[in-house]
């Protein structure tokens, strides 16, 4: 019977041959396609270690700015980027230093079916205290997530990107979420100096966000089954903690995430790398930005 360390290599290694980049993907490159999921187009791309290596992070960074520009303009979507509330211990000083201005926004993340954690019971607490031992409070509290309302990825990025918690959806754009524009910016700076318009509009574009109905359709897709928990009334979203072998293993499950978001990408530690996900035919778009990026001389450092 094979040992627990054996199955595990066996199953790393397949999920490395589901991902493999064939002869005639090399254009790809650093993405490696998984060509057997069909449902959607999903990619891969190797890390050395977490934090992301500088080399790595630089470049990766690059390509996902690149990949956003495109999602945003031609593509026609806008992006929502969530990071990891277990994640912050290891960038607290950037999110405390600039949390007024980028408007973090705490909700529940969650793995596929996960029912939240009870809370450690009386005589857990007890036994604990006779032996002197401390539980560890974080088995007994549910995973949650950030969604920033400022929307600046050329902010957020160099901030929290590179530590295995950061993600984003990109959806349609709501016709109706059309933030509050001061007319005359210019002209009023001019009269009244100091005026602080600017924090005026990102107020307006707060307040429209939280009105956002991928809110409580996200809550519908992922939050299946915690109906009747206590906390669920109150709230504001819930983003999916996913996954490569999730698109591989739950595929009818996939096409339900995909009514929420066109397209997503995650720091997936347990992936060794990013992946990408998109219900969308992008890949020509992203040939062209990795071509791009080789003429400027930005090649992806593999080691």
């Amino acid at each position: 019977m094979p040992s627990d360390s054996t199955r595990g290599f066996e199953q790393e290694r397949e999920r490395r041959e589901r991902l493999h980049s064939l002869a005639d993907a090399k254009d790809l490159l650093p993405l490696r396609k998984a060509h057997s999921v069909t449902h959607c187009s999903l990619y891969w791309i190797p890390v050395t270690s977490w934090p992301i290596p500088s080399g790595q992070k630089a470049w990766l960074s690059q390509f996902l700015a690149a990949v956003n520009a495109f999602l945003s303009s031609e593509a026609g979507l806008r992006g929502e980027f969530f990071l990891d509330y277990q994640t912050v211990q290891q960038v607290e000083r950037n999110f405390l230093r600039h949390s007024v201005e980028l408007l973090p926004y705490l909700g529940l993340a969650r793995r596929p079916g996960a029912s939240l954690p009870d809370r450690p019971t009386d005589e857990e607490l007890k036994d604990a205290a006779k032996v002197g031992k401390e539980l560890d409070f974080a088995d007994y509290t549910p995973t949650y997530s950030y969604w920033f309302l400022n929307k600046d990825l050329s902010r957020l990025l160099p901030l929290f990107f590179g530590h295995g918690g950061t993600s984003m959806i990109y959806l349609a754009r709501d016709p109706n979420a059309v933030p509050l524009k001061i007319p005359y910016v210019d002209e009023i700076k001019q009269i009244i100096p100091g005026l602080p318009l600017d924090k005026l509009e990102a107020m307006s574009s707060a307040a429209t966000s939280m009105a956002d109905p991928f809110l409580k359709k996200s809550k519908e897709l992922f939050g299946i089954g915690l109906e009747e928990e206590p906390q669920y009334a109150g709230l504001p979203f819930i983003v999916p903690l996913l996954r490569t072998s999730d698109f591989f293993e739950l595929p009818d499950e996939a096409n339900k995430w995909l009514e929420l978001f066109d397209v997503h990408w995650r720091e997936s530690p347990v992936d060794k790398g990013i992946f990408l996900a998109s219900k969308i035919d992008i890949e020509a778009n992203i040939i062209e930005i990795l071509n791009k990026m080789t003429e400027a001389g930005q090649t992806y450092p593999m080691a």
